[in-house]
């Protein structure tokens, strides 16, 4: 159990980790300072919030699409 806990405690910082350098990159690639906002550094905003969470709702939606369903495979593991 304590593998286990220490598994998913390690995923979620190294989850973390490259979520907000991901973020850092994009923030930095439309040149954002703090004090002064340009329109591309609000429009990487954006898409970095909608079109992350666009993008990860259609790798779902191709993995659940080509699912196999069927019974058949699992029959032949039994």
């Amino acid at each position: 159990e304590g593998i286990l806990s220490a598994g998913v405690s390690l995923s979620t910082k190294v989850g973390a980790a490259i979520g907000s350098d991901g973020v850092a990159f994009l923030l930095g690639w439309f040149d954002y300072a703090p004090g002064q906002v340009t329109d591309g550094a609000r429009e990487a905003i954006r898409w970095s919030y909608y079109g992350g969470a666009a993008l990860l709702l259609l790798v779902q939606a191709v993995v659940v699409w080509f699912w196999p369903v069927d019974r058949a495979p699992r029959a032949a593991l039994a």
